[in-house]
C-alpha cells in the first residue's frame, strides 16, 4: 500500500515512452549539477495543473490512522521491557522527484558553476608541474 503509488500511475499516463526521462537523467553535463533540471520543470508543470484535483490531505489521513493502529497493535503485543519506538510512516518520493548524488570533484572543469548551461562544449582545465626527488 504506497500513497505515492496512485500519483506515480497518472504521472506516468502523460508520458508515451521514458525518453524524457533518459534525457533528464542521463545527459552527462548534469553529472557534476545540484539537481535534474528537466524533473524540476516536469514537476513545476504537472503539479500546477493537477494539485487541485489531488487531496494528499485525505491520503495522509489515511496512512496516519493506518499507522497509529498498527503501532498500538504492535506496541501491546512485545514485551514490556522492549525498547519500541513505534511503526513510523515513510512517505515515498514520486517520480518526478529523484534525489541527486552531487559529484565533487568538479574542480578538473573550468566554470563548473556554469555547468548546466553549457550546450556542446565542456572546457577542461591543466595543471602541470614538476617533481622532485630527494
Amino acid at each position: 500500500m504506497s500513497v505515492m503509488n496512485g500519483l506515480n500511475t497518472k504521472i506516468m499516463e502523460i508520458f508515451s515512452d521514458f525518453s524524457f526521462f533518459e534525457n533528464a537523467l542521463g545527459k552527462p553535463n548534469l553529472m557534476y549539477s545540484n539537481s535534474y533540471i528537466d524533473l524540476k520543470e516536469m514537476r513545476k508543470i504537472y503539479f500546477n495543473n493537477i494539485l487541485e484535483k489531488i487531496n494528499l490531505e485525505k491520503y495522509r489521513e489515511v496512512f496516519k490512522w493506518i499507522d497509529n493502529t498498527f503501532t498500538d497493535i504492535v506496541y501491546n503485543m512485545v514485551p514490556k521491557s522492549t525498547n519500541f519506538l513505534g511503526i513510523n510512516f515513510v512517505y515515498e518520493s514520486n517520480v518526478l522527484e529523484r534525489h541527486k548524488l552531487q559529484y565533487l570533484n568538479d574542480e578538473i572543469y573550468l566554470k563548473a558553476e556554469n555547468i548546466d548551461n553549457m550546450e556542446r562544449s565542456l572546457l577542461l582545465s591543466q595543471f602541470a608541474c614538476i617533481l622532485k626527488m630527494r
